[in-house]
């Protein structure tokens, strides 16, 4: 059987190539970023009569993306080999979920110290109140800053409890800039504190209860 190749400014490479493989993930997150825009602007333009046609052409767009879908409904990139994640490395690459997955916010997070801290831009598909976050989303990306902390520890755990202080409003289009540390831990339980703020303004802060499963979740 002859080897599949991709072809790219007249060069042949296999696809199976770490290449090919690169190139396959850099167009997964340009296909996730065009889908994130494309949600912002549709909550930015109002009905009109070009609301069907752009139904329409959409719509199609899906048809053919259903012909690649794979029967699993669990994300593609928990269990690709071609990801940090599929490979068990999951700390190795921290924003694979928000560069594969267009419903969740650019998140960008880095560890040190013990501490995780990072920016996001939250778009205008996220927005709640008129111009701010919605506490769903701003819960969600707290939520996301503990449990990588957590992950971090090598203690795979889950999602416990969840309190959020809900300060001020996270303003949609600015950097927003994310902190969280680990506030104590006991035998399977950890709980960690994090913090959204945009400059000295503290726009809300959580505390989250972490456990460790009896039985450790699949990764």
């Amino acid at each position: 059987m002859s080897e599949v190749v991709d072809v790219r400014a007249g060069e042949e490479r296999p696809a199976s190539s770490p290449e090919a493989h690169a190139e396959q993930l850099r167009g997964a997150q340009a296909l996730a970023r065009a889908v994130r825009v494309l949600s912002d602007d549709v909550i930015r333009m109002p009905a009109g009569t070009y609301s069907e046609e752009f139904a329409r052409r959409v719509q199609e767009i899906s048809l053919e993306m259903q012909e690649h879908l794979r029967p699993s409904i669990i994300p593609w990139f928990y269990d690709d080999p071609r990801t940090a994640r599929g490979r068990g490395e999951s700390l190795r690459n921290k924003d694979e979920l928000s560069d594969f997955n267009p419903v969740v916010p650019p998140i960008r997070l880095t560890l040190e110290d013990g501490e995780a801290h990072g920016t996001v831009v939250v778009g205008p598909a996220f927005t709640g109140p008129p111009g701010r976050v919605h506490g769903g989303t701003v819960a969600t990306i707290l939520d996301h800053a503990m449990g990588l902390l957590v992950s971090a520890t090598a203690r795979p755990s889950v999602t416990a409890r969840l309190e959020i202080d809900y300060r001020g409003g996270a303003p949609i289009g600015q950097e927003l800039q994310i902190s969280a540390r680990i506030k104590s831990a006991d035998g399977r339980k950890t709980w960690v504190e994090a913090e959204i703020r945009v400059g000295d303004i503290l726009c809300s802060r959580g505390l989250g209860l972490f456990i460790v499963p009896a039985v450790a979740p699949a990764s």
